[in-house]
């Protein structure tokens, strides 16, 4: 590594920087060379040479160079545990295109065996006409409250992505630093199997911007039917940009250590866990029951179907969580993956439930997982 870094140094020493960016700049292009390295080792002082290139370039126009951790700090936390499973399990993506002076970058991808987290830039030069209001959301706890913030959103995106399952998407608009030229987007991947998506192809036209007033919700792309006026909807950046990148990576998902036939409790009936997986950014649980003689009859009619036992354990979200060494319990976001299935040959159930935490759990600060009325102690010997 101190071979091919030696560039690196001489050239920054050569920009009219403080030793501080320096630093950071230097730190930048060690982390992307690593994650180059990973996969073509035998390319990497060329590779090398175009990420001191980039850096150059993105200095030049006033964009601050960010590691992972740094990138994903606004969403997932920024302690040094945090930013150490973002730097382990994070990779590096290098996608982008640049249109009327805007340039839309893939940054980095972070995931498990059912989530992932596709963070893009939106970066652009002095030539490029600029409309952004100044109110966008700096960090996605912003998006939960009531105040005076404008969403983004894209007038048009087509997607193309290798999965092997089906999967649900959401989109995020941030701008965690104002006063530089650049504002970041991430997509959130949830799977309806365990197999992560690999390759992305990315068609993206021009960014709009609406105000909270206006329409309440945040939409991925522009759908002018949902205004009353023409005059809510703002043009922001006028352009066309297309990626194609590989997203694979690696899962930072952990099988929770369990005796087996494992059983919890919830509302008087016990449950087989069939499956238990968590990691720093999710949890993920399948459970069985088999319906007993005190179990009330399913019943059908004009308004449905009833069923006590799914309907015991509707809220059995609340009592998902992780317990941390200082305390604190971690709750998903209570998205249900999959949801139940009954089974009348057997007069059994499969449940499926889980979501993702809203900032990443170490696995080492994880003291216990709490399903129903029974708590799991969680040990990696």
């Amino acid at each position: 590594m101190k071979h091919y870094m030696n560039e690196y140094k001489d050239a920054l020493d050569n920009i009219q920087l403080s030793g501080e960016q320096q630093e950071r700049l230097f730190r930048a292009a060690i982390h992307q060379a690593d994650q180059h390295t990973r996969c073509r080792p035998s390319r990497r002082p060329a590779l090398a040479g175009i990420v001191l290139v980039s850096i150059l370039a993105l200095t030049a126009c006033g964009v601050a160079i960010k590691t992972l951790s740094e990138l994903y700090a606004p969403y997932f936390g920024n302690s040094d545990s945090q930013s150490a499973v973002i730097e382990e399990y994070g990779t590096a993506l290098e996608a982008s295109d640049t249109d009327n002076g805007v340039t839309i970058s893939a940054k980095a991808v972070l995931g498990d065996e059912r989530n992932a987290w596709i963070l893009y830039t939106i970066s652009w030069d002095n030539s490029a006409d600029i409309d952004l209001p100044d109110n966008i959301p700096q960090s996605p706890s912003d998006y939960s409250t009531n105040t005076d913030i404008s969403f983004l959103i894209f007038n048009e995106t087509r997607d193309t992505i290798t999965t092997e399952t089906g999967y649900s998407r959401d989109i995020m608009f941030t701008d965690p630093d104002p006063s530089d030229n650049e504002i970041e987007w991430m997509e959130c991947y949830s799977f309806e199997g365990d197999i992560p998506f690999r390759s992305v192809s990315k068609t993206i036209d021009s960014l709009y911007w609406y105000s909270y007033d206006a329409y309440s919700y945040q939409l991925p792309w522009l759908y002018t039917d949902c205004f009353e006026s023409p005059d809510d909807v703002h043009l922001a950046i006028e352009g066309h940009w297309e990626l194609d990148f590989d997203a694979s990576y690696e899962s930072c998902a952990l099988s929770v250590p369990l005796e087996d036939n494992a059983t919890f409790t919830y509302n008087g009936r016990t449950f087989e866990i069939t499956e238990l997986t968590i990691s720093p950014l999710s949890a993920y649980i399948e459970y069985t029951y088999t319906r007993t003689e005190d179990d009330e009859p399913i019943i059908e009619d004009e308004w449905g179907i009833h069923d006590s036992v799914i309907d015991s354990i509707g809220d059995i979200g609340r009592n998902f969580y992780i317990t941390t060494d200082s305390g604190q319990t971690c709750h998903t976001n209570g998205v249900s993956l999959g949801g139940s299935q009954y089974f009348k040959k057997t007069d059994s159930y499969l449940f499926r439930d889980g979501g993702t935490f809203t900032e990443i759990i170490p696995p080492d600060e994880m003291k216990s997982i709490t399903i129903g009325e029974t708590t799991f102690p969680i040990s990696y010997d």
